[in-house]
């Protein structure tokens, strides 16, 4: 479902590539592109409700095998297809 990306009733999250990685593909090391943004979702934490906004990326040397596909490394704040945020688990 999409919400708008900024609201009163919640903070949003925007995921985007780690910053120690320096935009370079975990596989070859060559640099990565932006792709898109997924349509977020809602994640209910035990702080209340975040809009988590994830960036995806692609390599960009077309022999790397992360070039056919898109891909953010970075860690969520929730479980795969869950809608509550891995601190409601632990």
């Amino acid at each position: 479902m999409n919400r708008r990306t900024y609201s009163d009733d919640y903070d949003t999250l925007r995921i985007s590539y780690p910053p120690g990685l320096d935009n370079k593909c975990i596989i070859c090391g060559n640099d990565v592109t932006y792709c898109y943004s997924d349509n977020g979702k809602l994640v209910r934490t035990l702080e209340g409700e975040i809009y988590q906004v994830v960036n995806y990326y692609s390599c960009t040397n077309k022999d790397c095998k992360m070039s056919k596909i898109v891909f953010n490394p970075s860690p969520r704040i929730d479980y795969s297809g869950r809608h509550f945020g891995a601190d409601v688990f632990r």
